[in-house]
């Protein structure tokens, strides 16, 4: 079931945090192919940086977007 617009359910906080935990994992293994080291912690930090970014992104999507996937735009009222 899909949020209304201006509302966001768990899932969809859920998601945002998928999103972002896959960001930092992507990140880590490409500096690990790149370089041929393990991530410092500094290089982490920016990566959750970006992945906190790219989380709040989905999560603020998923607030304008109604029910049809349809951004910024109120969901039509039922006809009777």
């Amino acid at each position: 079931m899909n949020s209304g617009f201006g509302s966001i359910n768990f899932r969809d906080i859920a998601k945002g945090a998928l999103i972002s935990a896959l960001m930092v994992f992507i990140a880590s293994i490409t500096e690990v192919l790149n370089s041929g080291t393990f991530p410092t912690g500094a290089s982490l930090k920016q990566y959750a940086g970006f992945a906190l970014m790219a989380g709040l992104s989905y999560i603020g999507k998923n607030l304008f977007t109604n029910s049809k996937n349809e951004i910024g735009k109120e969901p039509e009222a039922p006809k009777q």
